[in-house]
């Protein structure tokens, strides 16, 4: 185990974290940006593999939480939930919340970028410090973190939170696995002005499509969300 000091900017890291890693070079590979490490000959490793076991550790965790947390919900609004959480706003907020950006490794360029407010760099490197914190002991480790950054978040998820605003989560829930948003699409407007009816689809990256009929466009689009979200599995990453 690393000897700690009293000058070792880390420990409040850690603090910050709720957790102490025993092993301190997986904390310190986590916190290394890859521009670092291009920029270094010495340096071998930097916080890229990490992330993606972190992203994959995270996504268990959350859906472990959810599962039991919230009986009530069905696989679609976990689903939406567990995206809106795992975003990389979200991660990024996160990050923000323990100035983890003041503790990463980077290179000049990217430093000079403002590379240390970036949403995407610091979402990862949030990702990368749960990966390292799951080898470091384990599943517990993680869950450690998870208690202290992310528990109040989750628990203040509204078990109507697709219903509250269905065209966001779905917004969102698209960007975390496909990169990008659903596509809506006026099918037909039908009536006379007074009684108008909207037929509305909107199309997932994947090709799922949901339609939905209102007597406003906009409400024919939310509830077309709705069924969607309803419509998405929760194994669907």
């Amino acid at each position: 185990m690393t000897k700690r000091t009293k000058t070792d900017p880390l420990v409040s890291l850690e603090q910050k974290l709720g957790y102490r890693f025993k092993d301190r070079a997986l904390l310190d590979a986590a916190l290394t940006h890859r521009s670092f490490r291009f920029e270094h000959d010495g340096v071998i490793v930097d916080n890229q593999r990490l992330e993606f076991l972190g992203d994959a550790i995270l996504d268990a965790v959350l859906a472990s939480f959810m599962y039991r947390e919230f009986p009530d919900w069905t696989e679609g609004t976990l689903t939406a939930a567990r995206s809106r959480i795992a975003s990389g706003r979200a991660l990024a907020n996160f990050a923000r919340a323990i100035d983890l950006g003041d503790y990463l490794r980077m290179g000049k360029g990217t430093e000079q970028s403002g590379g240390r407010r970036q949403e995407s760099i610091l979402a990862d490197a949030f990702e990368a410090v749960l990966g390292a914190a799951f080898l470091d002991r384990g599943l517990k480790a993680v869950e450690k973190i998870f208690d202290t950054l992310l528990l109040a978040d989750c628990r203040g998820l509204s078990a109507e939170m697709s219903k509250h605003n269905p065209k966001g989560c779905l917004q969102e829930l698209s960007q975390r696995e496909w990169k990008t948003g659903p596509e809506y699409r006026l099918v037909s407007s039908v009536g006379p002005p007074h009684a108008m009816l909207f037929t509305v689809t909107v199309r997932l990256p994947d090709g799922t499509e949901t339609t939905a009929e209102a007597p406003s466009k906009q409400q024919a689009e939310t509830l077309a969300a709705l069924r969607a979200i309803e419509t998405i599995g929760g194994d669907r990453r």
